[in-house]
This record gives C-alpha cells, sequence and structure tokens, in this order.
C-alpha cells in the first residue's frame, strides 16, 4: 500500500475506533463522550476521507475538512433534524458550539498523525 494512504488508513482506523468508542461507552458523562469524543472521531475520519482523495497540502486538506465539518454544523442550525437514526448519526441533531471545539481537536489530532509520518 502507499504510504500516504497508509497513513491515512491509520487515522482512519483510529477515527472510527473513537467512533465505536463513543457508541459503546455507557459510563459517567456518557453523553458528553457520545457527542464529542465521536465528534472527534467522525472529524478525523473525514480528515483522512479528504486526503486519501485529495493530495493538496495538509493545511488545505484540514481546512476543507474544517469545512464540512462547519457546514454540517451549520444545518443543524437552519433545517429540521433527519428523521432517521443514520441522518442522524451522521449530520447531528441540534448546533451545539462545543462541536467546533471537538471538531477542531480532531482536526488537530489527523493533523499531527499525518504530520508524524515520514514524507512521501
Amino acid at each position: 500500500m502507499n504510504p500516504r494512504l497508509r497513513r491515512q488508513a491509520v487515522i482512519a482506523a483510529i477515527g472510527v475506533a473513537l467512533g465505536v468508542i463513543a457508541l459503546a461507552y455507557r459510563g459517567p458523562g456518557r453523553q458528553i463522550v457520545r457527542g464529542h469524543v465521536g465528534d472527534i472521531g467522525a472529524t478525523m475520519l473525514v480528515f483522512a476521507l479528504v486526503s486519501a482523495a485529495w493530495r493538496g497540502p495538509r493545511w488545505a486538506r484540514a481546512s476543507a475538512t474544517a469545512a464540512i465539518a462547519l457546514a454540517i454544523e451549520l444545518r443543524q442550525t437552519f433545517a429540521a433534524a433527519p428523521e432517521d437514526v443514520v441522518g442522524t448519526m451522521v449530520l447531528g441533531s441540534t448546533f451545539d458550539a462545543w462541536d467546533l471545539v471537538a471538531y477542531a481537536v480532531g482536526i488537530a489530532a489527523a493533523w499531527l498523525i499525518d504530520r508524524a509520518a515520514p514524507p512521501t
């Protein structure tokens, strides 16, 4: 596998793992973990997908990821919540400013992992 794609696969796997952990967690602070840890993982997954599809500079891939995340959050602000479980999982249901913080953490984590790997 191409080293660049391998790096994105690792970032995607971490993002998916965080999402699974967030969904499975049943302990204290469940709503916070589910909402925000899941958002961190989702944003890492989006960064990996954008990076796998586009070889642009890291800052541009991070900016594209942020734009996608912001568009989803704005959609939550101005549109009705999805009525199905999948739509709610992908697009969320309500605006939460803390989601923007979670998105920034996810993008930063993906950026650092991407940067730590040797250049291709």
